[in-house]
C-alpha cells in the first residue's frame, strides 16, 4: 500500500457512524484495509516525542524566503556563504520548495539522500493559544484545535490500537496476546497519545526501568489473586485490576526475554538519555524478532 493513499484513507477522510462523526484511526474499516496490506505486516512503528523548545526556522532554513529571513534575524540567523552556511536540502526540488538544514545535521541530510528521512513543515493548528502543553495535547489526541477537537480525551495511537483489536478493552490480556500492543520508553508520565476512549492504556511504560530486569521488578508488586470474585460492580473493578496483574507479570517475562535475545548493531551510541532510550528500542525489536 502506498503511503499516500494510506493518508488519504487515514488522515484526510471523514467517516460517520449512526450520524456521529469518527475521529481517523477510529473505525474498524481502516484495520480491515490495513490487515489486508502486506506491506505492512511484521512492522514496528517508532515515535519520538522530543519535549522542549526548538527554533525551527534555523532546523529548516526557507532558502526560498531567505532574505526575509536574514532581515528579520540579522543576529541569530544562519548563513548561506561560508563554512556555518546551511545545508542544502535537495537541489533537485522546485526553487519554491528548497530549504536547507542547520549545518550541524549532516547526519539527516545522509538520511534524506537515502530515503529514509523526510520533512513535513508548516505543522500547527486553528486557532493557537500559545501553549506548549496545549498543542503537545492536541497532537497526541489528534485534534486540529477547533473547539469540537479541542479536549480530545483519548489519542490516536490508543484509537488507532482499538481499531486494530477490537476485542481489546484496556490492557490486552494473555493468552491472546503474548506481548503489550505498545511500550513506552522514557517518560514518566503515561502518554495521551495511549489513551484509549475508556480511559485506559494498550501500553506498557518502562520508564526508569532496564528492560533485562523489568521480571524482577514485577515480582515485588502483588499478591495472590482472590479465589472467588463477587458478583457485583466492585467484583468486576477487582477482576480487571487482577487481570493488569495477570498481563503485566505475562508481559515481564516476554520482555526480558526479548530484551535478552537481542542485540545491538550499533555500538557508539553517543552518551546521551535518548540514545539510551534508542538503544534499548533496538535491542527489544531486535530481539522480538529472534524468538
Amino acid at each position: 500500500m502506498k503511503r499516500r493513499n494510506f493518508l488519504k484513507i487515514a488522515g484526510l477522510t471523514s467517516f460517520a457512524v449512526n450520524g456521529h462523526a469518527v475521529r481517523p484511526f477510529a473505525n474498524t474499516k481502516i484495520a480491515r484495509i490495513l490487515a489486508d496490506c502486506e506491506e505492512v505486516e511484521d512492522r514496528v512503528l517508532v515515535l519520538i516525542q522530543l519535549h522542549g523548545g526548538n527554533d525551527g526556522l534555523n532546523t529548516v532554513i526557507p532558502i526560498n524566503q531567505y532574505d526575509a529571513y536574514a532581515d528579520l534575524r540579522p543576529v541569530i540567523k544562519i548563513p548561506d556563504k561560508g563554512p556555518a552556511q546551511f545545508i542544502k536540502l535537495d537541489n533537485t526540488l522546485p526553487s519554491a520548495d528548497q530549504v536547507g538544514l542547520h549545518p550541524v545535521m549532516t547526519g539527516f541530510k545522509t538520511l534524506y539522500d537515502k530515503g529514509w528521512l523526510n520533512i513535513v513543515q508548516a505543522v500547527g493548528y486553528e486557532n493557537l493559544n500559545q501553549s506548549h502543553f496545549k498543542s503537545t495535547d492536541i497532537i497526541l489526541s489528534g485534534g486540529d484545535g477547533t473547539q469540537e477537537n479541542f479536549n480530545i480525551k483519548s489519542g490516536w495511537m490508543g484509537r488507532a490500537l482499538n481499531a486494530m483489536y477490537p476485542q481489546v478493552k484496556g490492557v490486552p490480556l494473555p493468552p491472546d496476546f503474548l506481548y503489550p500492543l505498545g511500550i513506552q520508553i522514557g517518560d514518566p508520565y503515561p502518554s495521551l497519545g495511549f489513551h484509549t476512549e475508556t480511559e485506559h492504556q494498550n501500553s506498557i511504560n518502562l520508564y526508569g526501568q532496564d528492560p533485562d530486569g523489568f521480571y524482577s521488578l514485577v515480582q515485588t508488586i502483588g499478591g495472590a489473586p482472590l479465589a472467588n470474585v463477587p458478583d457485583s460492580e466492585y467484583g468486576d473493578e477487582l477482576a480487571y485490576i487482577m487481570g493488569i496483574e495477570r498481563a503485566v507479570d505475562q508481559y515481564s517475562v516476554y520482555i526480558t526475554q526479548a530484551f535478552n535475545a537481542g542485540s545491538n548493531a550499533l555500538t557508539n551510541y553517543p552518551d546521551t538519555g535518548l540514545a539510551d532510550q534508542l538503544k534499548t528500542i533496538a535491542r527489544l525489536f531486535s530481539g522480538e524478532r529472534r524468538m
